[in-house]
Protein backbone atom coordinates (compact mmCIF):
# COMPACT_ATOMS: atom_id res chain seq x y z
CA UNK A 1 0.00 0.00 0.00
CA UNK A 2 1.38 3.22 -1.02
CA UNK A 3 1.25 5.91 2.02
CA UNK A 4 1.45 10.08 1.38
CA UNK A 5 4.16 10.15 4.47
CA UNK A 6 6.67 8.14 5.54
CA UNK A 7 5.48 8.66 9.27
CA UNK A 8 2.18 6.82 8.07
CA UNK A 9 4.03 4.21 6.76
CA UNK A 10 5.35 3.94 10.45
CA UNK A 11 2.33 4.01 12.25
CA UNK A 12 0.42 1.35 9.95
CA UNK A 13 3.44 -0.89 11.11
CA UNK A 14 2.82 0.24 14.62
CA UNK A 15 -0.62 -1.08 14.44
CA UNK A 16 0.48 -3.87 13.02
CA UNK A 17 2.65 -5.22 15.57
CA UNK A 18 -0.37 -4.91 18.13
CA UNK A 19 -2.20 -6.72 16.29
CA UNK A 20 -5.15 -3.59 15.74
CA UNK A 21 -7.03 -3.40 12.69
CA UNK A 22 -6.87 -0.46 10.57
CA UNK A 23 -8.23 0.79 7.63
CA UNK A 24 -6.12 3.63 5.94
CA UNK A 25 -8.29 6.92 4.71
CA UNK A 26 -11.83 5.27 4.83
CA UNK A 27 -13.73 8.46 3.89
CA UNK A 28 -13.45 11.71 3.60
CA UNK A 29 -16.38 14.18 5.46
CA UNK A 30 -17.15 17.65 3.75
CA UNK A 31 -16.00 20.25 6.40
CA UNK A 32 -16.53 23.68 4.33
CA UNK A 33 -19.15 24.58 1.89
CA UNK A 34 -19.69 27.44 -0.97
CA UNK A 35 -23.33 27.70 -1.35
CA UNK A 36 -24.71 23.86 -1.52
CA UNK A 37 -21.22 23.20 -3.11
CA UNK A 38 -18.47 21.54 -0.82
CA UNK A 39 -15.39 23.63 -0.74
CA UNK A 40 -12.94 21.70 1.71
CA UNK A 41 -13.29 18.14 2.86
CA UNK A 42 -11.06 16.16 5.29
CA UNK A 43 -9.86 12.72 4.76
CA UNK A 44 -9.08 11.26 8.36
CA UNK A 45 -5.46 8.92 8.00
CA UNK A 46 -6.29 5.92 10.01
CA UNK A 47 -9.64 3.97 10.96
CA UNK A 48 -9.50 1.61 13.97
CA UNK A 49 -12.92 -0.48 13.38
CA UNK A 50 -12.38 -2.57 16.44
CA UNK A 51 -12.62 1.03 18.39
CA UNK A 52 -14.82 2.87 16.33
CA UNK A 53 -11.63 5.55 16.26
CA UNK A 54 -10.18 7.92 13.29
CA UNK A 55 -6.78 8.77 13.52
CA UNK A 56 -4.79 11.72 12.33
CA UNK A 57 -1.43 11.68 12.36
CA UNK A 58 0.92 15.43 12.70
CA UNK A 59 3.81 15.92 12.07
CA UNK A 60 6.08 18.00 14.59
CA UNK A 61 6.19 21.46 12.46
CA UNK A 62 3.85 23.75 14.13
CA UNK A 63 2.74 25.27 10.75
CA UNK A 64 0.79 21.86 9.97
CA UNK A 65 -0.51 21.45 13.02
CA UNK A 66 -2.35 24.25 13.47
CA UNK A 67 -4.56 23.77 10.09
CA UNK A 68 -5.43 20.04 11.20
CA UNK A 69 -5.72 21.27 15.07
CA UNK A 70 -8.72 23.18 12.51
CA UNK A 71 -10.17 20.85 10.63
CA UNK A 72 -10.57 18.11 13.62
CA UNK A 73 -12.42 21.14 15.85
CA UNK A 74 -14.59 21.30 12.73
CA UNK A 75 -15.08 17.76 12.03
CA UNK A 76 -16.05 17.15 15.92
CA UNK A 77 -18.38 20.09 15.39
CA UNK A 78 -20.21 18.86 12.41
CA UNK A 79 -19.98 15.11 13.26
CA UNK A 80 -20.83 14.69 16.80
CA UNK A 81 -21.26 11.09 16.95
CA UNK A 82 -17.81 10.80 15.17
CA UNK A 83 -14.87 9.99 17.37
CA UNK A 84 -11.28 11.23 16.20
CA UNK A 85 -8.40 11.65 17.64
CA UNK A 86 -5.25 14.14 16.40
CA UNK A 87 -2.17 12.15 17.42
CA UNK A 88 1.04 13.38 17.98
CA UNK A 89 4.41 10.84 18.37
CA UNK A 90 4.31 11.53 22.00
CA UNK A 91 0.90 10.19 21.76
CA UNK A 92 1.26 6.50 20.63
CA UNK A 93 1.47 5.44 24.18
CA UNK A 94 -2.01 6.83 24.99
CA UNK A 95 -3.29 5.39 21.95
CA UNK A 96 -2.26 2.17 23.18
CA UNK A 97 -3.61 2.70 26.62
CA UNK A 98 -7.10 3.59 24.63
CA UNK A 99 -6.86 0.32 22.60
CA UNK A 100 -5.85 -1.86 25.49
CA UNK A 101 -2.59 -2.16 26.48
CA UNK A 102 -2.18 0.45 29.01
CA UNK A 103 0.04 -2.11 31.37
CA UNK A 104 2.60 -1.82 28.92
CA UNK A 105 5.11 0.84 30.38
CA UNK A 106 8.74 0.75 29.49
CA UNK A 107 9.90 -0.27 33.22
CA UNK A 108 7.43 -3.55 32.86
CA UNK A 109 8.01 -4.55 28.87
CA UNK A 110 10.70 -3.05 26.97
CA UNK A 111 10.09 -3.25 23.23
CA UNK A 112 13.55 -4.96 22.48
CA UNK A 113 12.48 -7.94 25.45
CA UNK A 114 9.45 -9.08 23.45
CA UNK A 115 9.28 -10.84 19.88
CA UNK A 116 5.86 -9.91 18.87
CA UNK A 117 1.95 -9.95 20.57
CA UNK A 118 1.11 -13.38 19.82
CA UNK A 119 -2.57 -13.27 20.85
CA UNK A 120 -4.09 -9.37 21.22
CA UNK A 121 -6.60 -9.35 24.05
CA UNK A 122 -9.61 -9.14 21.60
CA UNK A 123 -8.68 -12.06 20.33
CA UNK A 124 -8.30 -13.18 23.35
CA UNK A 125 -11.94 -12.13 24.85
CA UNK A 126 -13.48 -14.09 21.38
CA UNK A 127 -12.17 -16.87 22.18
CA UNK A 128 -12.88 -17.20 26.05
CA UNK A 129 -16.51 -16.45 25.08
CA UNK A 130 -16.54 -19.17 22.29
CA UNK A 131 -15.09 -21.53 25.40
CA UNK A 132 -17.82 -20.57 27.68
CA UNK A 133 -20.64 -20.85 25.17
CA UNK A 134 -19.54 -24.56 24.37
CA UNK A 135 -18.84 -25.53 27.90
CA UNK A 136 -22.46 -23.85 28.55
CA UNK A 137 -23.67 -26.46 26.03
CA UNK A 138 -22.25 -29.26 27.08
CA UNK A 139 -22.78 -28.95 30.01
CA UNK A 140 -26.30 -27.61 30.07
CA UNK A 141 -28.94 -29.33 33.10
CA UNK A 142 -25.66 -30.43 35.30
CA UNK A 143 -23.25 -27.83 37.49
CA UNK A 144 -19.66 -28.30 37.58
CA UNK A 145 -16.28 -27.93 39.71
CA UNK A 146 -13.67 -25.29 38.35
CA UNK A 147 -10.93 -26.45 39.77
CA UNK A 148 -7.72 -24.01 38.71
CA UNK A 149 -4.35 -24.62 38.41
CA UNK A 150 -2.47 -22.03 40.50
CA UNK A 151 -1.39 -19.37 39.31
CA UNK A 152 -0.95 -18.70 35.74
CA UNK A 153 -4.91 -19.56 35.03
CA UNK A 154 -6.04 -16.04 37.09
CA UNK A 155 -7.23 -14.20 34.62
CA UNK A 156 -8.21 -16.74 31.89
CA UNK A 157 -10.54 -18.20 34.87
CA UNK A 158 -12.04 -15.20 35.88
CA UNK A 159 -13.22 -14.20 32.41
CA UNK A 160 -14.17 -17.61 31.54
CA UNK A 161 -16.13 -18.16 34.55
CA UNK A 162 -17.97 -14.71 33.89
CA UNK A 163 -19.26 -16.16 30.16
CA UNK A 164 -20.48 -19.54 31.42
CA UNK A 165 -24.18 -20.09 32.17
CA UNK A 166 -24.53 -23.18 33.94
CA UNK A 167 -24.16 -23.80 37.98
CA UNK A 168 -20.45 -24.14 39.07
CA UNK A 169 -18.50 -23.58 41.79
CA UNK A 170 -14.64 -22.67 41.28
CA UNK A 171 -12.47 -23.83 43.58
CA UNK A 172 -7.87 -23.82 43.37
CA UNK A 173 -5.09 -25.97 43.57
CA UNK A 174 -0.88 -25.45 43.88
CA UNK A 175 1.94 -27.55 42.71
CA UNK A 176 5.53 -27.65 44.21
CA UNK A 177 8.01 -28.82 41.58
CA UNK A 178 11.07 -31.07 42.25
CA UNK A 179 13.96 -32.08 41.01
CA UNK A 180 13.03 -35.75 41.01
CA UNK A 181 14.54 -38.83 39.61
CA UNK A 182 11.37 -39.74 37.63
CA UNK A 183 8.99 -37.44 35.71
CA UNK A 184 5.80 -38.22 38.46
CA UNK A 185 8.31 -37.21 41.32
CA UNK A 186 8.87 -33.74 39.79
CA UNK A 187 5.41 -32.25 40.90
CA UNK A 188 3.35 -32.74 44.10
CA UNK A 189 0.14 -30.87 45.26
CA UNK A 190 0.90 -28.16 47.72
CA UNK A 191 -2.31 -26.32 47.73
CA UNK A 192 -5.47 -28.95 47.59
CA UNK A 193 -8.75 -28.20 46.72
CA UNK A 194 -11.41 -27.97 49.44
CA UNK A 195 -14.55 -28.19 47.87
CA UNK A 196 -15.36 -32.40 47.15
CA UNK A 197 -15.98 -33.68 43.91
CA UNK A 198 -17.04 -37.49 44.03
CA UNK A 199 -19.89 -37.55 42.00
CA UNK A 200 -19.26 -34.42 40.70
CA UNK A 201 -18.60 -33.23 36.65
CA UNK A 202 -14.86 -31.37 37.27
CA UNK A 203 -13.31 -29.12 34.85
CA UNK A 204 -9.49 -28.75 35.19
CA UNK A 205 -8.82 -25.22 34.06
CA UNK A 206 -4.75 -24.66 32.79
CA UNK A 207 -2.91 -21.76 31.07
CA UNK A 208 -0.74 -23.86 28.95
CA UNK A 209 -0.40 -27.48 28.27
CA UNK A 210 3.10 -28.90 27.07
CA UNK A 211 4.68 -32.08 28.03
CA UNK A 212 1.56 -33.06 29.92
CA UNK A 213 3.62 -34.66 32.73
CA UNK A 214 1.87 -32.22 35.31
CA UNK A 215 -1.73 -32.90 33.68
CA UNK A 216 -1.21 -36.36 33.79
CA UNK A 217 -0.51 -36.42 37.63
CA UNK A 218 -3.12 -34.11 38.08
CA UNK A 219 -5.50 -36.09 36.33
CA UNK A 220 -4.75 -39.42 37.74
CA UNK A 221 -4.69 -37.27 41.21
CA UNK A 222 -8.60 -36.09 41.03
CA UNK A 223 -9.63 -39.28 39.21
CA UNK A 224 -8.80 -41.38 42.76
CA UNK A 225 -11.26 -39.21 44.22
CA UNK A 226 -14.59 -40.83 41.85
CA UNK A 227 -15.38 -37.46 40.15
CA UNK A 228 -18.45 -38.35 37.85
CA UNK A 229 -16.64 -36.66 35.01
CA UNK A 230 -12.84 -34.74 34.79
CA UNK A 231 -12.49 -32.77 31.58
CA UNK A 232 -9.60 -30.59 30.43
CA UNK A 233 -10.08 -26.56 29.35
CA UNK A 234 -6.66 -24.94 28.99
CA UNK A 235 -6.16 -21.06 27.61
CA UNK A 236 -2.94 -22.65 25.23
CA UNK A 237 -1.74 -25.88 24.06
CA UNK A 238 1.39 -27.13 22.68
CA UNK A 239 0.94 -30.33 20.83
CA UNK A 240 4.41 -30.88 19.71
CA UNK A 241 6.14 -31.06 22.98
CA UNK A 242 3.27 -34.01 24.46
CA UNK A 243 5.20 -36.80 26.26
CA UNK A 244 2.15 -38.31 27.67
CA UNK A 245 -1.34 -38.77 25.69
CA UNK A 246 -3.72 -36.77 27.69
CA UNK A 247 -7.52 -35.68 26.54
CA UNK A 248 -7.94 -32.06 25.97
CA UNK A 249 -11.07 -31.48 25.95
CA UNK A 250 -10.97 -27.87 25.18
CA UNK A 251 -8.24 -25.44 23.65
CA UNK A 252 -8.02 -21.95 23.22
CA UNK A 253 -5.02 -21.78 21.17
CA UNK A 254 -2.27 -23.99 19.72
CA UNK A 255 1.03 -21.97 20.10
CA UNK A 256 4.36 -22.67 18.67
CA UNK A 257 7.83 -23.20 21.10
CA UNK A 258 8.25 -19.55 22.24
CA UNK A 259 8.36 -18.46 25.31
CA UNK A 260 5.36 -16.68 25.95
CA UNK A 261 4.02 -13.87 28.80
CA UNK A 262 1.04 -12.11 29.49
CA UNK A 263 -2.57 -12.49 30.32
CA UNK A 264 -2.13 -15.02 33.77
CA UNK A 265 1.55 -15.86 31.97
CA UNK A 266 5.08 -15.11 33.69
CA UNK A 267 8.47 -15.02 33.87
CA UNK A 268 10.28 -15.05 37.37
CA UNK A 269 6.40 -13.54 38.16
CA UNK A 270 6.80 -10.37 35.84
CA UNK A 271 4.26 -9.52 32.70
CA UNK A 272 1.34 -11.47 34.31
CA UNK A 273 -0.74 -8.20 33.92
CA UNK A 274 -0.44 -7.73 30.26
CA UNK A 275 -3.83 -7.37 28.75
CA UNK A 276 -2.52 -9.60 25.64
CA UNK A 277 0.24 -12.70 24.92
CA UNK A 278 3.38 -11.86 23.46
CA UNK A 279 6.78 -13.87 23.34
CA UNK A 280 9.82 -13.22 24.91
CA UNK A 281 12.88 -13.14 23.60
CA UNK A 282 15.50 -15.96 24.66
CA UNK A 283 17.82 -13.21 25.74
CA UNK A 284 15.95 -12.42 28.01
CA UNK A 285 15.56 -15.44 30.18
CA UNK A 286 19.31 -16.98 28.92
CA UNK A 287 20.70 -13.03 30.93
CA UNK A 288 18.54 -12.81 33.79
CA UNK A 289 19.29 -17.29 34.25
CA UNK A 290 23.09 -16.48 34.02
CA UNK A 291 22.76 -13.30 36.23
CA UNK A 292 20.50 -15.20 38.90
CA UNK A 293 23.18 -17.72 39.56
CA UNK A 294 24.12 -17.62 43.02
CA UNK A 295 26.85 -18.55 45.43
CA UNK A 296 25.95 -22.14 46.45
CA UNK A 297 25.49 -22.63 50.27
CA UNK A 298 28.89 -24.02 51.61
CA UNK A 299 29.00 -27.82 52.19
CA UNK A 300 30.33 -29.81 54.94
CA UNK A 301 34.05 -29.72 54.29
CA UNK A 302 35.05 -32.98 52.22
CA UNK A 303 38.49 -34.61 52.04
CA UNK A 304 41.02 -32.01 49.67
CA UNK A 305 41.64 -33.74 45.90
CA UNK A 306 40.17 -33.70 42.35
CA UNK A 307 36.97 -35.55 43.26
CA UNK A 308 37.41 -39.32 41.99
CA UNK A 309 35.61 -40.08 38.44
CA UNK A 310 34.56 -43.94 37.85
CA UNK A 311 36.05 -45.38 35.34
CA UNK A 312 34.19 -44.31 31.92
CA UNK A 313 34.40 -47.69 30.67
CA UNK A 314 32.97 -48.62 26.88
CA UNK A 315 30.31 -45.39 26.93
CA UNK A 316 30.94 -43.45 23.67
CA UNK A 317 31.15 -39.96 24.27
CA UNK A 318 27.83 -38.91 22.74
CA UNK A 319 26.07 -41.32 25.25
CA UNK A 320 28.06 -40.05 27.83
CA UNK A 321 26.92 -36.11 27.02
CA UNK A 322 23.25 -37.81 26.34
CA UNK A 323 23.54 -38.72 30.31
CA UNK A 324 24.96 -35.55 31.25
CA UNK A 325 22.10 -33.59 29.32
CA UNK A 326 19.63 -35.63 31.59
CA UNK A 327 21.28 -35.00 34.95
CA UNK A 328 21.42 -31.38 34.23
CA UNK A 329 17.76 -31.11 32.75
CA UNK A 330 16.74 -32.45 36.87
CA UNK A 331 18.65 -29.66 37.82
CA UNK A 332 17.70 -26.09 38.72
CA UNK A 333 18.68 -23.97 35.23
CA UNK A 334 21.00 -21.72 37.92
CA UNK A 335 23.42 -24.26 38.90
CA UNK A 336 23.73 -25.70 35.41
CA UNK A 337 24.00 -22.06 34.32
CA UNK A 338 26.55 -20.99 36.85
CA UNK A 339 30.09 -20.84 36.36
CA UNK A 340 32.93 -20.24 33.67
CA UNK A 341 32.43 -21.57 31.71
CA UNK A 342 29.54 -23.48 32.87
CA UNK A 343 28.20 -26.76 32.32
CA UNK A 344 25.73 -25.34 29.59
CA UNK A 345 28.24 -23.73 27.72
CA UNK A 346 30.35 -26.28 27.52
CA UNK A 347 27.57 -29.15 26.18
CA UNK A 348 26.85 -26.21 23.94
CA UNK A 349 30.02 -25.92 22.27
CA UNK A 350 30.42 -29.79 22.11
CA UNK A 351 27.16 -30.11 20.56
CA UNK A 352 27.99 -27.31 18.07
CA UNK A 353 31.16 -28.71 17.12
CA UNK A 354 29.99 -32.01 16.45
CA UNK A 355 27.56 -30.20 14.44
CA UNK A 356 30.26 -28.33 12.69
CA UNK A 357 32.30 -31.53 12.00
CA UNK A 358 29.51 -33.31 10.26
CA UNK A 359 28.93 -30.75 7.95
CA UNK A 360 32.83 -30.82 6.99
CA UNK A 361 32.44 -34.92 6.94
CA UNK A 362 29.60 -34.20 4.52
CA UNK A 363 31.48 -31.19 2.08
CA UNK A 364 28.69 -29.04 3.04
CA UNK A 365 28.89 -24.97 3.83
CA UNK A 366 28.44 -24.87 7.83
CA UNK A 367 27.85 -21.61 10.09
CA UNK A 368 26.67 -21.19 13.44
CA UNK A 369 24.05 -19.67 12.80
CA UNK A 370 23.01 -22.76 10.68
CA UNK A 371 23.62 -24.76 13.70
CA UNK A 372 21.85 -22.43 16.21
CA UNK A 373 18.64 -22.68 13.85
CA UNK A 374 18.78 -26.32 13.29
CA UNK A 375 19.14 -26.61 17.22
CA UNK A 376 16.35 -24.12 17.50
CA UNK A 377 17.84 -21.35 19.12
CA UNK A 378 14.83 -19.56 20.21
CA UNK A 379 13.88 -22.35 22.27
CA UNK A 380 13.07 -21.36 25.84
CA UNK A 381 14.48 -24.67 27.21
CA UNK A 382 18.11 -24.65 26.52
CA UNK A 383 18.75 -28.00 27.69
CA UNK A 384 15.92 -29.85 26.50
CA UNK A 385 17.17 -28.37 23.38
CA UNK A 386 20.79 -29.68 23.43
CA UNK A 387 19.15 -33.28 24.64
CA UNK A 388 17.15 -33.38 21.40
CA UNK A 389 20.31 -32.21 19.50
CA UNK A 390 22.58 -34.90 20.87
CA UNK A 391 19.87 -37.44 20.03
CA UNK A 392 19.60 -36.37 16.30
CA UNK A 393 23.63 -36.22 15.89
CA UNK A 394 24.12 -39.72 17.05
CA UNK A 395 21.16 -40.59 15.08
CA UNK A 396 23.44 -39.77 12.55
CA UNK A 397 26.96 -41.46 13.14
CA UNK A 398 28.53 -37.90 14.55
CA UNK A 399 31.02 -37.41 16.59
CA UNK A 400 31.73 -35.58 19.93
CA UNK A 401 34.73 -34.45 20.99
CA UNK A 402 35.74 -37.05 24.01
CA UNK A 403 38.36 -35.01 25.77
CA UNK A 404 35.43 -31.98 26.37
CA UNK A 405 32.64 -34.45 27.14
CA UNK A 406 35.30 -35.69 29.65
CA UNK A 407 35.50 -31.84 31.30
CA UNK A 408 32.28 -31.03 31.51
CA UNK A 409 31.74 -34.53 33.00
CA UNK A 410 34.07 -33.59 35.64
CA UNK A 411 32.85 -30.14 36.95
CA UNK A 412 29.31 -31.58 36.65
CA UNK A 413 30.38 -34.53 39.14
CA UNK A 414 31.23 -32.01 41.65
CA UNK A 415 27.49 -30.84 41.49
CA UNK A 416 26.16 -34.45 42.12
CA UNK A 417 26.70 -35.92 39.03
CA UNK A 418 27.10 -39.67 38.77
CA UNK A 419 28.01 -41.41 35.86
Amino acid sequence: MAFAHHSEHEFARFLDYYRIRWVYEPVSFPIGWEGERVAEMFTPDFYLPEHDLYIELTTMKQSLVTPKNRKVRLLRELYPDVNVRLLYRKDYQQLLAKAGYSAVEVQNLRKQDIGGIVISPVELETRVRALARKISRDYAGRSIVLVGVLKGITFFLADLARQIKVPFVIDYLDLRRFAGAQPRERVRIARDIDYPIEGRHVLLVEDIVNTGLTLDYLLSELRLRNPASVEVVTLLDRPTRRLVEIPVRYVGFQLPIDYVVGYGLDYRELYRNLPFICTLRASVYEIDALAAAKPRIAEPEKPSGAPILPAPGPIEPGARLQRLLGWMARQDFATVSAGDPSLLSQAEEIVIESHRRLYELQGRAWSKPIAYRWLRFEDPMPVARLLDGVKKLRRRVASFNPDAVEKACMDAVKDGFSY
